[in-house]
């Protein structure tokens, strides 16, 4: 179990906007690339306790319900690839 949580959190996630869940598999199997851990993101809850390292979007993703809030969430769980500078 801790083998399994160490290598997911050492994986960036992606967070993948979409309206079906259909058009997340599809868009996975097209896109995906090897070391990356894709998270189907629908609503605000599937986006709760996680960072991401960037965020994609489907097909027809703005199609979800609340998806200009759902948008602004997963944005705000991105972390910064570089660690703040000290002037």
């Amino acid at each position: 179990m801790t083998d399994r949580i160490t290598r997911e959190t050492a994986l960036p996630q992606v967070a993948v906007l979409s309206a079906y869940r259909e058009r997340f598999d599809r868009w996975v199997i097209e896109n995906g690339k090897e070391g990356e851990i894709y998270i189907c993101v629908m609503k605000v809850q599937d986006a709760n306790g996680r960072v991401f390292s960037r965020v994609e979007k489907t097909f027809g993703w703005y199609r979800m319900k609340e998806a200009e809030i759902v948008e602004k969430y997963a944005m705000s769980k991105i972390r910064s690839p570089l660690p703040p500078t000290r002037s």
